[in-house]
């Protein structure tokens, strides 16, 4: 759990393991309850949830509503008719069409921030997991064993944001949760996705990854883990693709989507950090890594193939200095070996033993082959 007091305004305080622990938990029920997550804008809420529900290795369907988009309409699905209809009955929406999954989750994003109409019209399938039989039919039933998922915000006072309070009648029959972040749970997460090396090691107290005081202050910009997440795509894209801009405008430009992205006092304070010396050998290290992944992408990354020599290099240098591949990444670096020819040439006369003998010891040695080869042609 987090250092501040475990329930805040009654509501347990819960990390993103924690959040995960409980998800694994409503997935052994047969019957789970819906589970609501608050939290401000920004903190992970969304990512945790729909990275649970579209884990390929589940075989689960998710459904996403966002509410706050909605109107009481798009509840009401369509009129039936026929010569034997009688009586006024509706066809469901296609939020009750069955699956062919293993399992079916249902996600309301912005659950609080709807409008009161189109909460009420949610709330029989966010409690009962069915609509009213009366109006739908039986067919608009989902099932007992359909997991149901809603995220929502804290509040002006807290987040700056403008919810609908629920009521007592909804809030007991779910599982409430405050999602808050956890700065050591973050770098692990974005060490493993490769994250810019410069936003990692900026990251040194939690007030950087998230400040609510942004929230509280009415701020236009505040940094959020989302944030920071954009704003690595941002510099990788500025570091590596961008060609038409000299050194000078770089830098303004950084400058500029920092503080456009995560605020003034932390988009200032960043920049500061990010200019302030070159990476150092780990940041190189993680960097390429995260080069090799995107050009092993597909299309949009081979334009920057011809940095492959330059990456191996570093993953090299990396290596010598005691630091370790995990196997996805030396199945990035296989999948690499398998381009055509001409994108391999630059790669001649370089020393990459460490790499060479990595690729070995993981059974990669048709990858390790065609990397002996192209390094002495």
């Amino acid at each position: 759990m987090t250092s501040r007091s475990k329930f805040t305004d009654h509501l347990p305080v819960v990390t993103p393991d924690d959040l995960k622990q409980l998800l694994c938990l409503l997935e052994a029920m047969d019957n789970p309850p819906a589970l609501m997550v608050y939290g401000p804008p920004g903190v992970g809420k969304t990512t945790i949830l729909k990275e649970f529900a579209e884990d390929p290795t589940r075989d689960y369907e998710v459904r996403v509503k966002h509410l706050s988009r909605m109107d009481t309409t798009d509840w009401s699905g369509m009129p039936k008719q026929g010569p034997d209809q009688k009586y006024t009955e509706f066809m469901p929406i296609s939020l009750f069409k069955k699956t062919t999954k293993k399992r079916l989750v249902i996600f309301f994003d912005e659950l609080n921030t709807a409008m009161p109409q189109v909460l009420n019209a949610a709330l029989d399938v966010i409690l009962e997991k069915k609509a009213d039989s009366e109006t739908f039919s039986t067919d608009a039933d989902l099932g007992e064993s359909t997991i149901i998922l809603a995220a929502g915000n804290l509040g002006p006072e807290e987040d700056g944001t403008q919810v609908e309070e629920l009521s007592m009648a909804v809030k007991t029959r779910m599982v409430q949760v405050r999602l808050e972040t956890n700065l050591s749970q973050w770098l692990k997460w974005a060490k493993s996705k490769k994250i810019n090396p410069k936003v990692i090691s900026y990251m040194d107290a939690e007030d950087k990854l998230i400040d609510y005081s942004s929230f509280r202050n009415g701020e236009k910009q505040a940094p959020t883990p989302r944030g920071w997440e954009r704003m690595s795509d941002m510099l990788y894209a500025l570091e590596n693709k961008v060609k038409c801009l000299d050194k000078k405008d770089k830098k303004r430009l950084v400058e500029t989507l920092a503080i456009g992205t995560v605020g003034a006092r932390r988009g200032g304070d960043f920049f500061r950090h990010y200019y302030e010396e070159g990476l150092t050998a780990e940041e190189e290290f993680y960097q390429a890594l995260g080069v090799l992944e995107r050009i092993a992408g597909g299309d949009r990354g081979l334009g920057d193939a011809p940095e492959l020599p330059k990456q191996f290099k570093r993953v090299e240098k990396g290596l010598d200095k005691g630091w370790s591949l995990k196997p996805e990444d030396l199945r990035i670096m296989a999948r690499l070996m398998e381009l055509p020819e001409g994108y391999l040439t630059g790669f001649q006369g370089l020393r990459l033993d460490r790499v060479l003998a990595a690729l070995q010891a993981a059974g990669e040695t048709i990858a390790a082959a065609t990397l002996q080869a192209v390094t002495a042609g």
